[in-house]
This record gives structure tokens, sequence and C-alpha cells, in this order.
């Protein structure tokens, strides 16, 4: 919970420094879809890589700044009799900076809270919730005053539950579409 109130109030802290609206806000939504891995150590029958998606929102409250909110379904995983399906959502602080007129790199940093359902034809379901940091960084290219596209990696720290699903780290790498209004 307290890296949950950390990010909070380095948005705010963020928002209430850059003053008033400007002509540069701007309000985004997008979907990007990529590749998970979520790196779980088994011995027989592994899988632990899957498609995912995400749908995100945003705004950018300055020229360098902006915060976003996520859902993700990453897939699922499986070892073993096992599968596990996880999905979630994250808020992050962007960090953007621009190359040139059309090209951009991002980095983020937030907090993510995932849900992990894991199945097993041996032994009962069982679900599991984490939540902690997450960050990632990637680069954007924009097609016209709307549109842009967006590839990104982004990592999810110690997700799951050691007595049930395990502990892991899950990352995400994506490509995606923009849409800024």
């Amino acid at each position: 919970m307290r890296g949950f109130s950390l990010v909070f109030s380095v948005i705010a802290l963020l928002a209430l420094s850059t003053g008033s609206a400007s002509a540069d806000d701007r309000w985004y939504a997008g979907v990007s879809v990529g590749g998970m891995d979520v790196g779980i150590i088994c011995t027989v029958n592994c899988d632990d890589k899957d498609t995912g998606w995400r749908l995100f929102g945003g705004y950018e409250f300055a020229e360098y700044w902006g915060a976003e909110f996520g859902y993700m379904d990453f897939g699922k995983a499986t070892s073993g009799t096992a599968t596990v399906e996880i999905d979630g959502i994250d808020i992050v602080v962007t960090g953007t900076y621009p190359i040139d007129d059309r090209f951009g790199v991002f980095a983020k940093l937030g907090i993510y809270f995932l849900d992990a359902n894991l199945s097993d034809t041996l032994a009962a379901s069982q679900n599991t919730d984490s939540s902690g940091l997450t960050f990632g960084f990637g680069g954007s290219l924009k097609i016209d005053d709307n549109f842009s596209l967006r590839a990104e990696w982004q990592l999810f720290d110690d997700i799951g539950e050691q007595a049930v699903t395990g502990v892991s780290d899950l990352e995400y790498w994506s490509i995606g579409v923009v849409y800024a209004f």
C-alpha cells in the first residue's frame, strides 16, 4: 500500500507543479498487443509465454509528464497439469521526450494490481491477487495529429503468491496504436 500512496503523491505533485492547462495538454487512449513471459520455473510441459493485450488511457498534463491507467489480459502460462491465467490493471506516471516532430521515447513507473487464477487438473482451482511496482520504456511514431504507433517493454515485479502460483516477474513486449483527443 505504501507504493500505491507514493505513486499517487508523485502524480499529484507533478500535476500541481505544471500550473494551468496548456494547448499541449491531451487525453489519449490506445490498445496494444504483444507477448508476455512470466518466467515460471518448471521441468515438465512448460509454457510460460502467451499473447496478451492492454487497453489504456492517459493524460499528458505537462510537456514531458503524464499519467496512464491500463487494463491488461496477459493470457495464460502452464506448468505440468496447472494453468495460470493473469489479468489486472496498472496506474503509472509517464515521462516522455520528443526526439523530433514524429518520434519520441517514454518511460513509465507505477503500480499494478494483478489477478492470477490457477487451475489444475489434479487439484482445486485457486485465485491469488498481487500488487507491486511496474516500470517500462518505449518509443512512439506519430502518424498524424491524432494517431501514433507505440512499441514498448514493461516489467511487473514479483507477481503471484509463493504458496499458490509461485512468485515471478512478468515481462510484456507490445506494439500498439494510440489516439490523442
